[in-house]
């Protein structure tokens, strides 16, 4: 079980954007493993990550990784569009941190 709690760990930082180097640094510290075991892990992931994962057919990948894409699309559009909104009623001076015109943008401080 520790070879596999390891390995779908490797998949969730991997699938989070960090870097091989850092999982390898990562799951060497929180897995008291060595670096070689990750590297491994990485170098052999066609023969153990479809079993881990459960899927075999490649199209049910495929399906997932568009899933995937899409949630992650969705959640960063509405972080974004918070963002937004919050800064554009929470400056210094009460007014929105940007003024649009038809000749210019400009931004005040």
């Amino acid at each position: 079980m520790n070879v596999v709690s390891r390995r779908l760990e490797l998949l969730k930082l991997e699938g989070f954007g960090f870097s091989q180097a850092e999982v390898v640094k990562e799951l060497g510290v929180k897995r008291a493993c060595s670096k070689w075991t990750v590297y491994s892990d990485f170098e052999t992931r066609e023969s153990w990550q479809p079993t881990v994962q459960s899927a075999m057919d490649a199209h049910c990948v495929l399906l997932k990784v568009v899933n995937r894409y899409e949630q992650v699309y969705r959640q960063a559009s509405f972080r974004t569009q918070a963002y937004f909104r919050y800064t554009s009623t929470h400056s210094d001076t009460g007014k929105p941190l940007w003024n649009t015109t038809e000749q210019e943008t400009s931004y005040t401080s």
